[in-house]
């Protein structure tokens, strides 16, 4: 599951414990490893061009790869006192690792702030020194550094309590949000994406599409900007949005456990008779 990342165990899988070896989650891409048979995603993450970047077979799941658990609960929102967050302020969220921040999009979350004096960029703390640089980038843009505020650390139901206090969040480029996407449309907030050119940067527009959002959807940074724009201007929409996300979360495709563990066992299946097929054949 992990790939080459923390806590991954491939050397494991060298040894064949299994006649077919599958890859899910965690790692976003091709392992290029010859233990590692088939990799499960799904159209939008791996479009049928790009199949010949991956080492593995591509199989797809027929809905968003990225499995949600529908009964993970909901906490109470936590009120924007308690996270530094002005009441009246439209917040525009990325509550992703400081690693992800790049900064062409950085400059287009600068250049909605400009846009409108009532909002402030809500960032997920890292180190001092992280917090220092982006406050100077945000002053050298004309945005007072104060309009920039930090999110520390908490616990994952604090964390998702205090989600609602977002208005929007903003992906990342060229390695968005997974999980941090996930978390924010389960409390309702809707996301905004730009569509990226690898599986990395492909899953928030898989989650989008589940979720029945793909209008939140751009092609181009210069989209992306242009979409951020029109969005804070009109801040009625986001309303809209999160009015969506919370009358259709019972029924919600990118939330629908059930049905993505009908197609996962399909799935899982269909990989078994093949493999069973090709032993036959290789007897006779």
């Amino acid at each position: 599951r992990h790939g080459y990342t923390l806590g991954g165990r491939l050397g494991i899988l060298a040894s064949r414990p299994a006649p077919v070896q599958v890859h899910y989650m965690s790692f976003p891409g091709t392992l290029g490893f010859d233990a590692i048979d088939e990799l499960i995603a799904d159209a939008e993450v791996i479009p049928p061009d790009d199949e010949r970047f991956f080492h593995e077979r591509v199989r797809r799941l027929p809905r968003c790869y990225y499995v949600n658990d529908s009964r993970r609960g909901l906490p109470a929102p936590a009120p924007r006192s308690a996270h530094g967050l002005p009441e009246d302020a439209l917040v525009l969220a990325c509550l992703n690792q400081s690693h992800k921040l790049r900064r062409p999009l950085f400059a287009t979350w600068l250049a909605a702030l400009r846009a409108r004096d009532d909002a402030v960029l809500w960032l997920l703390s890292g180190t001092a020194r992280m917090q220092r640089n982006l406050r100077v980038e945000a002053e050298r843009a004309g945005i007072a550094p104060e309009r920039l505020i930090f999110a520390f650390p908490v616990a994952q139901d604090a964390h998702i309590a205090r989600l609602a206090c977002a208005d929007l969040a903003l992906d990342t480029l060229p390695y968005g949000s997974h999980t941090t996407g996930c978390d924010a449309l389960w409390v309702g907030v809707p996301m905004l994406t730009c569509r990226g050119k690898t599986f990395a940067g492909r899953v928030g527009a898989s989650l989008l599409e589940a979720a029945g959002l793909s209008e939140l959807i751009a092609d181009s940074p210069e989209e992306y900007g242009a979409r951020l724009q029109e969005l804070v201007a009109k801040p009625a929409r986001l309303t809209e949005y999160r009015d969506y996300l919370e009358r259709t979360r019972g029924r919600n495709p990118l939330f629908d456990t059930a049905a993505f563990t009908r197609d996962w066992e399909a799935l899982l299946l269909e990989i078994y008779d093949e493999a069973v097929a090709r032993s036959i054949s290789s007897i006779l």
